[in-house]
């Protein structure tokens, strides 16, 4: 765990769900909270890991840092393997892949949407104004060329190609930096490259050398959105994550239980990856 972490934990303000190596479960124990370890195998790697929750009922944003804790370990886990085959260009401050479609699930809109509106008053405003422009952008350009948008069904491409010819860059995007880097989304932390970074714009005539991962915490976070909020919504473009959650603010406030949540977690993780997991329980009273 973190330095960064263990602050929150002993001052009590820790997430109610967190995923952890197993090796860091002191500050959770400490704190009372219930675990469940289980074990992950990646590239013959095992991963002995562990998701700590309370009994405080738990909202769609709330599974986020848990999905991000795990993108960060697997990641870390999945390159220190590659290092001498490949190296990863990305960096902070790279705004190259920033004009990019960004699908969201639920659960990171209402994550993200939560911490912009408890930023600073001054910040706070300007990423709303910068959102609200653009999304009103899309709205008036929701026209995907060569289709009929109310008959005709397209793909995951189609949107993309659709999105790109707006040439709009994210606007969360300042000063060629992300404003909410520690925030930003699944999709922007699984997506590496190799080779020159200035691939990356749309312009530069060239093909980005995409690092492929075994698989896709966002695709299994946006599955397990659908299953707790039991309806077909499984992404929402980023750009318009404050006026979504605007509107589905009743979806943003429902709870479950924090370890149905878990069970559920690791569940569809299992099942996305084709791994068998092994989980035990150990809950402290």
């Amino acid at each position: 765990m973190d330095r960064a972490m263990e602050r929150e934990c002993n001052n009590n303000k820790f997430p109610p769900l967190m995923l952890h190596k197993a090796s860091d479960l002191r500050v959770p124990l400490q704190h009372q909270r219930k675990v469940i370890r289980f074990q992950f195998i990646i590239d013959e790697k095992l991963l002995n890991l562990a998701i700590s929750y309370t009994d405080e009922p738990v909202k769609l944003a709330d599974l986020v840092p848990m999905a991000q804790s795990l993108s960060d370990i697997l990641f870390e886990s999945f390159i220190s393997g590659f290092e001498s085959t490949f190296k990863v260009t990305c960096s902070k401050g790279c705004p190259y892949c920033c004009n990019y479609f960004i699908p969201i699930s639920p659960a990171e809109a209402f994550y993200i949407s939560n911490k912009i509106h408890n930023m600073p008053e001054s910040k706070r405003q300007i990423l709303l104004k910068t959102a609200l422009s653009v999304s009103k952008h899309i709205i008036k350009n929701n026209g995907i060329k060569g289709k009929n948008n109310h008959t005709e069904p397209f793909d995951l491409q189609d949107i993309s190609d659709w999105y790109t010819a707006l040439k709009i860059k994210c606007p969360f995007v300042f000063n060629n930096s992300c404003s909410i880097y520690k925030q930003r989304p699944l999709a922007c932390r699984e997506y590496f490259v190799e080779g020159p970074a200035f691939a990356c714009r749309p312009d530069s005539g060239l093909e980005p050398q995409i690092v492929s991962l075994p698989f896709s915490i966002n695709k299994i976070l946006s599955t397990i959105s659908i299953e707790l909020a039991g309806n077909d919504t499984s992404s929402v473009i980023l750009p318009l994550v404050i006026p979504w959650t605007d509107i589905n603010s009743e979806l943003g406030n429902k709870t479950w239980p924090a370890n149905s949540v878990a069970e559920l977690f690791i569940n569809t993780l299992e099942q996305s990856t084709n791994h068998q997991l092994s989980s035990t329980y150990c809950l402290v009273e």
